[in-house]
């Protein structure tokens, strides 16, 4: 589980590095030309890439850290260290990504920013007689390199000419552009002028957000510059990002509402939800220790084998043997069989014998004392096995008539600590302590203790997210905003879970949760802070492109169109790796990791496709006047349709 947790969050953020340092190395290309990157110059494209992403970085692992150290708040040994291992395993995530991961970019420099010259179509015909034929163009094209931008008759009045002729091979982008446009055997390609406004080259097709959105527009003479931005503005305002990104900056309330609806179902089946302490959920289902259990069920008997027992502590040496103690240890046995259905003769006590009923503290000192009264040998050994020597504490142990590991032994020991608690308010002149015991006795009290410290958890969880959100980016707004969608993509995924594991029809869909009726309880304790801090994680690389794009002078409508569509596409794919990570523990042989992969495969895909891509932008756009309060940026008036930054 651990390993799925680091695996995703260092697959995240070497997506993130090898993007930037993609779009870094293409600026080189477009500024040195055809000759080969420098030692330095590969140091500078490495050094900017890991400054440009250590900001982002650093405040997403950070966050997913604290986040994660959570976990390690609970009352419970094995849980800290659970949690520890994560919070460490994300900081390890971001000191790899920050150091090994840009020494492996510098070192092989060539080979991770090699043009990406074969898009899909020609891969598949990479040993066709059409690709040979291709790259016989490709060859020919090399002879034909001096060809000019302009030609010489519409170089005068560029501005007040409605078209330009452009050689493609001389537009000054290096790979990946220069790699589409040179497929096209050299043919000069007719594009439109900016003052035109019809779209540039139907040969041309830029592939990719980094094929024209990145490249520096500055370096290009004024008739490639034009092109360049056009086309740049034409890939954008295409991209499904981008419309995304616009419908919901453009019509806000409705796509809150839309998106809200959605979830509103996943809504209510969180509030249903159930947990156990099944302990066969917790191992493999193959496992040998699974199978001496069901053995010893099926043979001797869950109760027989597994019994409950109370422990009842005086308040010095000697009180057992007193009437009052005698009195009240039967007065609690007949609250357990009112309280739990647990019959007397079902009970091995000391002030009880079946057959005979309660029995005086008088009555056991004889019994204790004697070898002539029949049965006090089977008294004495019983007394001695369930009393200690100072007869100060002593043990009732009861046979339960179900499994002890079951569904049911939650409700009995729910209702066994009711009247253990109501007892020791009663009489504590009596018992000092009076406490469960027996072989599941001792998970149900962890499961019991940590979930009454979970909301405390939840509370400082997001208490600590809303500190570092708000001084990071220095807004109040901000991180009231990613508790809203936090909250959305937690109480999404819970509910999923609900419909799934709570139900019997998903028996017949998946086979392995056919007698699984709740979630086991230390999934939603270990899922909550991992969920939290997946949902930051896109949350944050998105916000601080919206940050960017406004340090820019955009407009809070334009920032958020185009980080939308800048995020758009490497967001996807390293949420649809996360969930691919996530989603293989479905196929465990646990019934826990089961329902952890379900859970966080489900919270991913809402974060990445409905939370990152509508509800974000539609919150950042309800009341844009406040969203960076009391941050202010000026000369913010650069319009969506500007692509020269």
């Amino acid at each position: 589980m651990s390993a799925a947790v680091i695996l995703a969050i260092t697959v995240d953020y070497s997506l993130f590095l090898s993007t930037r340092f993609l779009d870094e190395a293409t600026k080189m290309r477009v500024n040195i030309g055809d000759r080969q990157a420098t030692d330095d110059e590969k140091f500078e494209v490495v050094s900017r890439t890991t400054t440009l992403t250590a900001h982002n970085i650093l405040v997403s692992g950070g966050t997913i850290a604290v986040s994660l150290a959570g976990i390690a708040i609970l009352p419970a040994g094995f849980i800290r260290t659970i949690g520890l291992v994560f919070s460490v395993g994300a900081v390890v995530a971001m000191i790899i990504s920050l150091t090994f991961v840009p020494a492996v970019l510098l070192v092989f420099y060539n080979f991770f920013s090699a043009p990406r010259n074969i898009t899909w179509a020609n891969f598949l015909l990479l040993k066709t007689s059409f690709w040979k034929r291709v790259q016989k163009c490709r060859g020919k094209e090399s002879k034909d390199e001096a060809a000019p931008l302009i030609n010489s008759d519409q170089n005068e009045g560029l501005s007040s000419s409605p078209t330009v002729r452009v050689n493609p091979q001389d537009l000054s982008l290096s790979s990946p552009t220069d790699n589409v446009m040179r497929t096209q055997c050299n043919s000069q390609l007719e594009v439109s002028t900016v003052n035109t406004g019809r779209p540039i080259s139907q040969h041309v097709d830029f592939k990719s957000p980094t094929d024209v959105d990145e490249v520096d527009p500055s370096k290009l003479n004024p008739a490639a510059k034009a092109a360049f931005l056009q086309e740049a503005l034409i890939e954008q305002n295409n991209s499904m990002w981008f419309k995304a990104g616009t419908v919901s900056v453009r019509h806000p309330y409705l796509v809150i509402l839309v998106v809200m609806i959605f979830g509103s179902p996943f809504f209510y089946f969180a509030t249903t939800i159930r947990t156990d302490f099944v302990i066969a959920n917790e191992v493999p289902r193959d496992a040998p220790h699974v199978k001496v259990l069901t053995e010893l069920q099926n043979q001797v008997g869950g109760g027989n084998a597994f019994p409950f027992g109370a422990v009842l502590i005086g308040n010095k040496p000697g009180d057992i043997l007193t009437d009052a103690f005698f009195n009240r240890t039967y007065e609690f046995m007949l609250q357990i069989q009112d309280r739990c259905n647990q019959p007397l003769d079902t009970a091995l006590t000391y002030a009880y014998i079946d057959g005979v009923g309660p029995i005086t503290a008088d009555f056991a000192k004889l019994l204790l004392e004697s070898t002539w009264i029949p049965g006090a040998d089977a008294y004495q050994y019983l007394y001695n096995k369930s009393v200690d020597r100072s007869n100060m504490a002593g043990v009732i142990q009861f046979t339960p008539t179900f499994d002890p590991f079951g569904k049911q032994a939650y409700a009995y020991l729910n209702s066994f600590q009711e009247v253990i608690d109501e007892f020791r308010a009663k009489y504590p002149e009596t018992f000092s302590f009076i406490g469960v015991t027996g072989s599941s006795a001792g998970s149900w009290q962890i499961m019991v203790t940590v979930l009454a410290k979970f909301p405390m958890q939840i509370g400082i969880t997001f208490a600590v997210i809303f500190v570092l959100i708000a001084g990071t980016f220095r807004s109040v707004f901000i991180p009231v905003r990613m508790i809203v969608t936090v909250a959305y993509t937690v109480a999404f995924a819970y509910g999923a879970g609900c419909i799934v594991f709570q139900h019997q029809w998903t028996w017949k869909v998946w086979p392995a949760m056919e007698g699984v009726d709740a979630y086991s309880w230390t999934c939603p304790i270990f899922s909550f802070s991992l969920l939290c801090a997946l949902a930051l994680d896109y949350d944050i690389f998105l916000l601080t492109r919206v940050l960017e794009m406004k340090t820019l002078g955009f407009t809070d409508e334009a920032a958020v169109q185009k980080a939308v569509h800048k995020t758009g596409r490497i967001i996807s794919f390293a949420g649809v790796i996360m969930a691919v990570a996530f989603g293989a523990l479905m196929f465990a042989s646990v019934v826990l990791l089961n329902q952890y992969a379900f859970t966080a495969f489900i919270a991913v895909l809402v974060d990445t496709f409905i939370v990152r891509t509508f509800l974000v932008p539609a919150l950042m756009s309800v009341i844009p006047q406040i969203v960076w309060w009391p941050r202010k940026f000026e000369n913010a008036n650069r319009g969506v349709d500007d692509m020269d930054y």
